[in-house]
């Protein structure tokens, strides 16, 4: 019987889409591999074969696409081959690797098999079939089948084939049985579908399916306690490992809510039990393992819902997706990531009468999921397995893993009533290396050998005695040597004692850069009292508060100044009678234990809490620094505002070393030049940068690092790719990543960064005599791997908060383990790495970090809700696509109030640093079921919520300019006159593809080169305006409009062009062009709309003419630098071959992640988008047509989300064009130029091998983690970007 164009099962049309939406790929082959032992007859096999395929369609299948629907071919007679292969002297696993190769699902037959005699006499059956066409239970029946053929047995005829299953479940589909269980489905995901966080080692991407697979044994005991559970719940050994894996994920994952795919054979009736096809159904298990329940209860719930899940299994899990409609992430599968599977039945050993067939072992390197757990039932024990993605998660984790799930069933045999938050998964020998091994920090230092019980200014003065004369603190062209410093410090210390100042005592100064800071700062010491920092920038009333609150009765002031508070002796630190006393050193009146000084953090209250710091608690760091070591030959630079807790480090760790420290104004920081002339001028050698500030200087100039030896850095997650770019630019610094709140007296662990990170960069190790643990909400050690709250232990702790003893009891808590010291709760999420390194990932809380300072989102909060007419006010931190950090606030107002009388109103209180940069008016807050602000529901600040609500109008000539073409260009929807200059492009709707059409409207419309970078940097019209002021026309005026300047460069004749992508525009290579070289212009070619109008059937030929023609405008002769990316790539060559003609030399051609011409394939293109497109009516749902577009393909369409039919019609026809043309381009003649070559580790085996035969010149070849999209992103285009640099310089 031949069925022609037959309709496919729910799971075979899901698996024909994957399978064309990834291209060839062996993700869902389903290789079983035998050992033959015995005389085999290979002849007799090939007969037995033959009639297996007679007998069985599937086996004779094949699949196409037409009209949108995916149909099946079952061919009357297919060609059966079984090869047999010389003998072998390759390993086995090599033999079998190389046999499993992608299927093409368009042509049958979709099995292959193969016989490799081996050296020992047996022979190795190879035997690989696509999922598309077989399950599991497929795998039996055609060994089982094969096996009976073999010896001439008869087999009973077949009623019904798998053609018939498809059309019995494509009828049952309408019916209501399956409606009903359809409904089942959708009640349990009413709710929004949890995405499953398990923290993992992100080695690649998560589009790499690559696996492994790691094994363990459960041992017999535990296995009876299991089964002995089972009988006494009435449940299955299924049920308790489902619930017991649930467990590990919820531990792992932190989260209360999952999702667990776990497959079902699908042939619920008897008719189909012996068809070869694909029947496996998979249910996706909601499973709530909340920390409160009791296992056994939890596993009632399981058995509950497992027994309804089967009960409803008829019901395809494609439609569910379908219905339920999840968010797509590329690479992670709908609904779970998460799979389990039970198997009791092995895999059979099958015999004839001369010859045995047995499974052969061995590793088939794919992972569909992130993680699958096998568990199979032995004789004795249970049997586990843990497939896994190498993508995601190495060996090691893996195992570790599996240890940890043995752990949680071990436990809940013994004791099935226990808490799920009292199963302790850590394992006896990972206990000890979580406790001890990680944290072997003690160290006998200097303060312990030489100084016990001695304060900070008493090991001062030892230093003054040892380097007098050295110079000890420098403030422009002023400087105080140690010996002055200290007489200084002597006779005004007196007088503060005169004043009444002791022990304990608090001394406010305003930290204002002078040499008095500094002697200001040392005399409160030695008068006994502790010094609090307050940054003058701070409002009044917030100063006020703090030196009410530490009752501070004397403030000292640097210089001169008119600001009073009320009940302080404010004293001018420049009067000369401050100084005429004693200037030797005075008796003590403190001692190691009293308070050095005090910093205040952001509070929840509302209110800043004060954090007490001991002499001695600072002690175990500046005498035990680590790589932070200061010598008498170094040069600090005092970069941090004293109210930053960094800044005792910078002081005291120099003048404890006998090094001198620069004070630089604050404004010098934030320019790199102004930076840089300082930092040379005055031969630093150290500095500390916040985060954020670092990755500003990186930017804008990172050889102003010359010269130092070390950077301490901080404050902040490093950036990753900022690291890389100083690694660089400056190989023989040290960088040392700092970590550590201020309750654990500035740091709790170094890192000193040596290699490269695609992701965080660690935190490091604790620092000495200091211990750190990551702790559960259940206060239990979480495993290496596992996030958790990073609670510290040691001689660093904070006596605690000024007057706040309820914070204090509650922060610093009983050390678990040492029952007789405290412990500081730092609510920092981390997790152990396998190393003994740190890893940061974040607040536990909503306490966060904004340029370096630590903010309490509760405070801002709390002084929203005092402004008259707020009644409620939330503060989130959001991130910009750019990685930048800000606050928004959302509050609800009874009145209309303007972000600029909101922020007016918070001046007076906060520093800038914690005005939110986004105020939004909200009716009502959004509540969760529980009655709490559900903060997932609060929207993505929008147009209007980022813009001002006043509207500043153009005030010259330029500013009416830049309004009108800015209108030209932005969303039609907003009217010229609501377009202000202090509005910003890209909140007002503006693109990085709407950025280039404006870069070409203003050389148009005004004559002046605007380069891309600029709009990203000065985002108004008021910023735009002032950064084009005064400036030249275009030195290339008549240049087309698809020319943008992408960045300028100081060389007037040094030209690298980039070449427009898939998408037909060249935003693409922003993130790629800011890591060059600033001597060279660099341009991007768009596409020119007008090659298509003047002819239909345009290629890479006429629209490389055109592109040749454009760069010559700019660039007359050569040597010419060209670069093109995915289509880019493409028109680069033929652009650098028509040159080449026109005997013009190319100095370089670099072409990143293009397949070699004609090695495309075949394609369907988006003729089928174009024809729905044409077909639509005006009526029909434009946004769920989109929601169901491919994911994959958006990166082709900029603004698709936004365009209507006519625009998405004419943009799909435009680049469908493109594509068709870059498939078929076969280029005329090989280039001579040199090329360099970078392709994806994704395409690294279709991109790299084809190249060749076209390029006859110097060849570079780079492979380049991550994919066909990450290529031009984040630290994959700071790779290319070096070694373009390399090219360029």
């Amino acid at each position: 019987m031949h069925y022609e164009g037959y309709e496919t099962s729910s799971a075979q049309k899901r698996l024909y889409l994957i399978h064309d939406l990834l291209g060839p790929n062996i993700i869902y082959n389903m290789p079983s591999i035998r050992i033959i032992k015995g005389a085999l007859e290979p002849e007799r096999l090939y007969r037995a074969w033959c009639r297996l395929t007679e007998r069985h369609e599937s086996l004779r299948t094949s699949f196409i696409q037409k009209d949108g629907e995916v149909l099946q071919l079952v061919h009357e007679s297919i060609d059966v081959s079984i090869p047999y292969r010389e003998r072998s002297d390759q390993s086995t696993d090599k033999l079998v690797n190389e046999f499993i190769r992608p299927f093409n699902l368009n042509e049958a037959p979709l099995w292959r098999a193969e016989l490799v005699p081996l050296v020992d006499g047996e022979i190795l059956f190879l035997f690989d079939i696509h999922h598309i066409i077989a399950d599991a239970v497929t795998i039996n029946i055609i060994f089982e089948e094969l096996m009976a053929l073999y010896q001439g047995q008869e087999l009973a005829p077949l009623e019904f084939q798998y053609v018939d299953y498809t059309i019995w479940q494509n009828d049952q589909l309408s019916d209501i049985h399956i409606q009903k269980q359809g409904e089942f489905w959708l009640n349990q995901f009413t709710e929004d579908v949890p995405l499953l966080s398990l923290p993992t080692d992100e080695k690649g991407l998560r589009s790499d399916y690559s696996g492994g697979i790691v094994s363990y044994s459960i041992e017999a005991n535990t296995a009876h306690s299991l089964r002995a559970l089972c009988l006494q719940h009435n449940v299955t050994l299924y049920m308790v490992l489902l619930a017991a894996y649930s467990i590990l994920l919820s531990k792992y994952a932190g989260q209360e809510d999952l999702v667990i795919g776990t497959p079902v054979a699908g042939r619920t009736h008897s008719e189909f039990e012996g068809i070869v096809g694909m029947f496996v159904n998979t249910l996706a298990l909601r499973q709530k393992p909340q920390r409160t329940k009791r296992f056994s209860d939890f596993l009632e719930e399981v058995a509950d819902r497992t027994f309804a899940a089967f009960e409803h299994q008829d019901y395809p899990f494609d439609m569910l997706v379908e219905q339920v409609n999840p968010e797509r992430i590329s690479g992670r599968n709908p609904l779970f990531d998460a799979c389990f599977v039970l198997e009791n039945v092995p895999q059979p050993v099958v015999q004839a009468t001369e010859v045995t067939f047995s499974p052969y072992t061995f590793e088939h390197k794919i992972a569909k999921f992130d993680i699958t757990l096998y568990a199979y039932e032995m004789q004795e024990g249970i049997g586990l397995e843990l497939e896994y993605r190498k993508a995601l998660f190495t060996e090691e984790s893996s195992r570790r893993m599996l240890r940890h799930f043995a752990r949680i069933v071990e436990i809940i045999g013994e004791q099935p009533d226990i808490r799920i938050e009292d199963i302790d998964m850590v394992t006896e020998e990972e206990r000890t290396v979580l406790l001890h091994t990680f944290n072997q920090t003690h160290s006998k230092n200097a303060y312990e050998k030489n100084s016990h019980g001695v304060t900070i200014h008493r090991l001062f003065e030892q230093q003054v005695i040892r380097t007098p004369d050295h110079p000890a603190v420098r403030w422009k062209e002023k400087q105080l040597t140690y010996d002055e410093l200290n007489e200084r410090a002597n006779q005004l210390a007196r007088v503060l004692r005169q004043k009444g100042v002791q022990a304990e005592d608090v001394v406010g100064i305003l930290a204002t850069p002078a040499l008095e800071m500094i002697v200001g700062i040392l005399a409160i010491l030695k008068a006994g009292a502790a010094y609090l920092p307050i940054d003058p920038l701070y409002p009044d009333e917030r100063i006020q508060y703090l030196l009410q609150d530490s009752q501070a009765k004397i403030c000292l002031l640097p210089t001169a100044s008119t600001r009073r508070f009320p009940g302080v002796d404010m004293l001018l630190l420049t009067d000369p009678s401050l100084y005429t006393g004693e200037p030797r050193n005075l008796e003590d009146s403190n001692q190691a234990h009293n308070v050095m000084y005090i910093i205040y953090t952001s509070g929840s209250t509302g209110q800043p809490k004060g954090v007490m710091i001991e002499h001695q608690s600072f002690a175990r760091l500046v005498l035990e620094p680590g790589p932070l070591a200061i010598t008498q030959e170094d040069r600090i630079l005092q970069t941090c505002s004293l109210a930053f807790d960094v800044s005792v480090f910078e002081l005291w760790g120099t003048l404890l070393s006998g090094a001198t420290l620069y004070l630089i104004e604050k404004e010098e920081l934030l320019s790199a030049d102004i930076l840089g002339k300082r930092m040379a001028q005055y031969g630093i050698t150290m500095a500390w940068f916040t985060a954020p500030l670092l990755n500003q200087l990186i930017d804008e100039k990172p050889s102003i690092f010359t010269g130092l030896r070390l950077i301490m850095t901080g404050g902040d997650a490093l950036s990753p790719q900022h690291m890389k770019l100083l690694r660089a630019a400056q190989p023989d610094l040290t960088i040392v990543n700092a970590y550590g709140p201020s309750e654990n007296t500035i740091f709790t662990s170094f890192h000193t960064i040596q290699e490269d990170y695609d992701h965080n960069v660690p935190i490091g190790k604790p620092v000495a005599n200091t211990q750190v643990y990551i702790l559960s909400a259940s206060n239990q050690l979480q495993p290496i791997g596992v996030p958790g709250e990073l609670c510290i232990g040691g001689e660093g702790l904070a006596r605690g908060y000024l007057a706040r003893e309820e914070l204090t009891a509650a922060k610093f808590v009983s050390h678990p383990w040492l029952p007789e010291e405290r412990m500081y709760r730092s609510g920092d999420c981390a997790r152990w790495l396998a190393d003994g390194t740190l890893e940061f990932l974040g607040r536990m809380d909503h306490q966060v970090k904004i340029r370096g300072f630590r903010i309490e989102t509760g405070e801002i909060e709390a002084r929203l809700a005092h402004i008259e007419g707020i009644q409620e006010a939330v503060v989130l931190v959001r991130q910009h696509s750019d990685g930048i950090k800000y606050l928004c606030a959302y509050f609800v107002s009874d009145v209309e109030m303007s972000q600029a009388e909101v922020r007016l109103e918070l001046a007076t209180y906060l520093p800038d640093y914690m005005i939110p940069a986004c105020l939004i008016r909200l009716p009502r807050l959004p509540l969760n079921v529980n009655g709490k602000v559900d903060r997932n529901a609060l929207p993505e600040p929008d147009l209007e919520a980022l813009r001002e609500n006043e509207y500043v109008p153009p005030c010259n000539e330029l500013e009416q300019e830049l309004v009108r073409i800015w209108s030209m260009v932005l969303p039609t929807n907003l009217p010229t006159d609501r377009i202000g200059v202090t509005d910003n492009f890209f909140t007002l709707g503006g693109s990085s593809l709407k950025a280039t059409k404006l870069v070409s409207l203003v050389l148009r419309e005004l004559g002046i080169d605007l380069p891309l970078t600029k709009l990203f940097t000065f985002p108004t019209i008021r910023q735009l305006a002032s950064a084009l002021q005064g400036k030249e026309r275009s030195v290339f005026p008549a240049r087309a409009d698809t020319l943008v300047l992408l960045k300028p460069g100081t060389a007037q004749d040094k030209h690298l062009f980039f070449i427009h992508d898939g998408s037909l525009d060249v935003s693409c290579y922003m993130e790629l062009v800011n890591g060059l070289t600033a001597t060279w212009n660099y341009w991007g070619i768009k596409m020119d709309a007008s090659i298509l109008a003047e002819n239909k059937t345009a290629g890479m030929k006429e629209a490389a003419h055109r592109y040749v023609n454009q760069l010559k405008s700019i660039q007359k002769t050569g040597p010419y630098y060209v670069a093109g990316w995915s289509m880019g790539g493409t028109l680069a060559f033929e652009i650098t071959r028509q040159l080449e003609e026109q005997e013009e030399r190319v100095e370089l051609l670099a072409i990143l992640d293009t397949l070699p011409p004609l090695k495309y394939g075949k394609e369907d293109h988006w003729d089928h988008h174009i024809q729905e497109l044409e077909r639509m009516e005006e009526t029909f749902d434009l946004p769920l047509w989109k929601r169901a577009f491919p994911a994959s393909v958006l990166p082709l369409l900029p603004e698709f989300n936004e365009l209507g039919r006519s625009e998405l019609l004419e943009r799909f026809k435009s680049v469908n064009h493109w594509v068709k043309m870059q498939h078929v381009y076969q280029p005329d003649r090989a280039v001579k130029a040199p090329v360099c070559l970078f392709i994806s580790e994704h395409t690294w085996e279709l991109g790299y091998k084809g190249w060749e035969l076209y390029c006859k010149g110097e060849m570079f070849t780079h492979k380049v983690p991550g994919d066909h999209f990450s290529i031009v992103k984040g630290a994959q285009a700071v790779s290319v970007g070096l070694v373009l640099n390399t090219f360029l310089r």
